[in-house]
């Protein structure tokens, strides 16, 4: 995008345009995304749906440290479509 914005063109995009634009489209893209998983139902009748979970450790660099996360995740036995959430508090 930036590579258009010379004097002859008239176009003048600043990096904080342009950065505003990609979250915008990232953001429409995620939404989209996601309304399309939530349409297509998981599982339902006669589907055999796999369900388990995973810690990752995750290491952080900048703070030295190992970041735990608990994955739930979901796989049909058919299709071979899985779906993976992050579980904000393992102990609820």
């Amino acid at each position: 995008m930036t590579e258009n914005t010379d004097a002859e063109n008239k176009a003048k995009l600043t990096v904080s345009q342009v950065y505003s634009l990609y979250v915008h489209a990232r953001d429409r893209i995620s939404k989209h995304f996601i309304e399309s998983i939530e349409a297509r139902k998981f599982g339902g009748q006669g589907q055999e749906v796999l369900v388990d979970f995973t810690k990752l450790h995750l290491r952080n660099l900048k703070a030295h440290k190992c970041d735990e996360y608990v994955v739930l995740g979901f796989i049909e036995k058919d299709t071979m479509r899985t779906r993976g959430y992050i579980v904000p508090n393992c102990k609820s």
